[in-house]
């Protein structure tokens, strides 16, 4: 949950406030100590909680020339391309979740392939890693007929206002999926 209240107050414009400063502190000796454990898992480490904290950090620009932001980005990325992508073979006790190839905007507090692929991509991965490289496919492989992507995931209903239908194209995810190929550099436009 930290990652993704860094995320939006980042987004918001709060990067020069002194909180955000205690909050990425907060969160980086989180990621050290912890090495993304999560309660919610059974102390496993959780690749959803490592997606969360990269797109925050990514959001840094700063991030490249602070060692605790780079390790924490670098911590991240290493744990997410451990395990495969594709498969979802992260530490678990239960069965894994559905949610890892249901496309979706916003995410709220899960994540997807698309998501993880995009904070992979924006922290300097590319296709050459043959796990990112298998995720691409994935997303690739989903795009309809018409060039655009649907939305299998949504939380519709659960928020203020909705952001367009379940089971349809969406402008979103095909943002988030053109742009997640086109700089790995999987395709050229």
């Amino acid at each position: 949950m930290q990652g993704i209240t860094l995320e939006m107050l980042l987004r918001l414009g709060y990067k020069k406030e002194a909180f955000i400063k205690k909050l990425v502190d907060f969160i980086a000796e989180l990621v050290y100590r912890n090495d993304f454990r999560c309660k919610y898992r059974q102390q496993l480490r959780c690749p959803w909680g490592a997606v969360k904290v990269l797109k925050a950090f990514n959001l840094i620009p700063e991030n490249k020339n602070i060692p605790e932001l780079k390790n924490t980005v670098n911590k991240a990325v290493k744990f997410i391309l451990s395990h495969s992508i594709e498969d979802a073979n992260y530490p678990r006790k239960k069965p894994r979740s559905k949610h890892w190839y249901m496309f979706g905007f916003p995410r709220g507090f899960q994540s997807d392939i698309l998501e993880l692929s995009c904070a992979l991509v924006e922290a300097g991965c590319t296709k050459n890693n043959s796990n990112l490289r298998n995720a691409l496919k994935l997303i690739h492989q989903k795009r309809l007929n018409d060039g655009t992507w649907k939305m299998d995931f949504s939380l519709n209903g659960k928020m203020l206002v909705d952001i367009e239908k379940k089971n349809q194209p969406s402008k979103w995810i095909t943002f988030f999926a053109l742009k997640t190929l086109v700089k790995s550099n999987y395709i050229k436009l």
